[in-house]
C-alpha cells in the first residue's frame, strides 16, 4: 500500500543527522547551519516533511489522474444512459400520438 511504500522511501533515523549536517554545512547553506545550530529537532523534522511531501507528490498525482478518469468515465456513461432513456421516451411518445 502507498502508506508502507512512502514510509520505506523515507531516511534511515539512525542516518538523519549526518544528512542533516551534509545538507547544512558541507553545502554551505548558512540558513540551514543556523537551524540545525538552533535546533536540530526541528531542522530534522523540516527535512522529513520536505521528504515527505515529495515522495506524496509522486503517489498521489498518478492515484489522482486515474480517479479522476474513472469519475468522468462514470460521469459519460451516465449522460449516456440519460440520454438512451430520453430518446426511448420520445420515441414512446411520438408512437402513442396526441393525447
Amino acid at each position: 500500500d502507498v502508506r508502507s511504500q512512502v514510509l520505506q522511501e523515507m531516511p534511515d533515523p539512525q542516518k538523519s543527522s549526518e544528512i542533516a549536517f551534509q545538507t547544512a554545512f558541507v553545502a554551505k547553506s548558512w540558513m540551514d547551519v543556523m537551524e540545525y545550530v538552533l535546533d536540530i529537532n526541528a531542522y530534522l523534522e523540516k527535512l522529513y516533511l520536505i521528504v515527505f511531501h515529495q515522495r506524496k507528490k509522486a503517489f498521489v498525482g498518478p492515484a489522482r489522474a486515474r480517479v479522476e478518469k474513472r469519475v468522468l468515465g462514470a460521469y459519460k456513461l451516465l449522460q449516456d444512459v440519460i440520454g438512451e432513456w430520453a430518446r426511448r421516451e420520445g420515441a414512446a411518445t411520438q408512437r402513442l400520438g396526441p393525447g
